[in-house]
């Protein structure tokens, strides 16, 4: 957890940030690089659509737990106007009443008032906003792991602060906060189960040869591999060279597995809109799986990648980023005839410098026999 002394200078600096964002055009004074763009009462809309057929939208509104010389900005659910089966947790909104129960814990945990006067529960509301803006936690995430799955508080910020602390520490890419709350959320599995899982996990085991393996540029993988395939606003350069292979570690020369079927997702595209202010991406999910080896029993996935097509950013301080995890590759086949299987999740982070950062994923699975599928979004899938 962190201390309440780093706390405290990253409230102090936030809430240099809000003042500044507040000057007059003007004044003279330096003005910040970047400001939140959201005004309490603005409206937000987030969609999600499958090949050009939208399945969720809503809307957001910018809303001040603060006070009106120093305003605290939380985006909170408004109305879901499309929500097809299956896309249940495409996103997480951070409901009102989740949010305001929540913060009495919250202030708790850190010796807070939010029940006090205005000044004092800004002060609350703020120190909260900061430590999500600070670790780029979607709120709905977080809130949700704590007030839906009844998580402990203190266990999931030592989740987060742990996993953050273990990436400098370990040879295997360890997920970021809300991939890890996505675990949580999604999967109801405990903070601390997830985070053993990934400490002290540095190479292959003995035990792991004659198995089914993840490569990724001639690397063996065992744990998710993360790979970026949108930053900073723009796809990455590297994207279409990031393919991963799920093959026998009997043969780990990719280029031995041949034939199979060549395969393409539908074309996905999420956006986040304030009018003029938007953050977009359109992306899908290509390979080829039932590849074989001639000297190796079973059927493999040969290549597996997400490209994006378009990624747009508009607007002071926002931001778009989209990366891609790869499960370990398991056997769905039998043992003398294997058949490689892998679940994967795209991530998609966007938001602004100040105020909030969403997470959006799809979750979707490629066996070697059957190719590329969907998997439910649906709540307790």
């Amino acid at each position: 957890m962190k201390s309440k002394i780093i706390y405290l200078a990253l409230f102090i600096c936030l809430s240099l940030i809000f003042t500044a964002c507040k000057k007059d055009k003007t004044d003279d004074s330096p003005q910040p690089a970047a400001t939140t763009a959201y005004t309490p009462g603005q409206i937000i809309t987030s969609a999600f659509a499958v090949d050009n057929d939208t399945v969720v939208k809503m809307t957001d509104m910018a809303t001040n737990y603060g006070t009106t010389a120093n305003p605290v900005i939380f985006l909170v659910h408004q109305n879901t106007s499309i929500l097809k089966a299956g896309y249940e947790n495409v996103f997480f909104p951070l409901y009102k009443a989740d949010l305001e129960a929540f913060m009495p814990l919250w202030a708790k945990e850190y010796k807070l008032n939010v029940n006090g006067t205005a000044d004092e529960k800004a002060v609350a509301f703020n120190h909260f906003l900061f430590y999500l803006v600070f670790n780029k936690i979607d709120a709905g995430l977080f809130v949700g792991a704590v007030m839906h799955k009844l998580k402990s508080l203190s266990a999931v910020v030592k989740m987060v602060d742990e996993a953050d602390k273990a990436r400098f520490h370990s040879t295997v890419n360890i997920p970021q906060a809300n991939d890890l709350l996505f675990q949580v959320v999604n999967q109801n599995k405990s903070p601390e189960i997830i985070l053993n899982k990934y400490k002290g996990i540095n190479k292959l085991k003995d035990s792991d040869v004659g198995s089914i393996i993840s490569v990724l540029k001639s690397v063996k993988e065992i744990v998710e591999v993360w790979v970026d395939f949108a930053k900073d606003n723009k796809a990455t350069v590297n994207a279409p060279d990031n393919y991963m292979s799920f093959i026998n570690s009997s043969d780990t020369v990719v280029a031995n597995y041949l034939g199979g079927t060549a395969f393409q997702s539908p074309t996905y595209t999420l956006s986040h809109d304030i009018g003029l202010l938007y953050a977009k991406i359109t992306y899908h999910v290509v390979g080829t799986y039932g590849a074989t080896n001639k000297n190796v029993p079973g059927v493999y996935i040969s290549s597996c990648n997400t490209l994006s097509t378009a990624v747009s950013c508009q607007g002071a301080g926002f931001s778009l980023n989209a990366s891609v995890g790869y499960s370990p590759a398991v056997n769905a086949g039998s043992v003398a005839v294997p058949a490689a299987e892998m679940d994967g999740q795209v991530a998609v982070d966007y938001g602004d410098c100040c105020c909030c950062h969403y997470y959006s994923y799809l979750n979707f699975t490629i066996n070697a026999n059957t190719g590329y599928q969907e998997v439910s979004f649906s709540k307790g899938n």
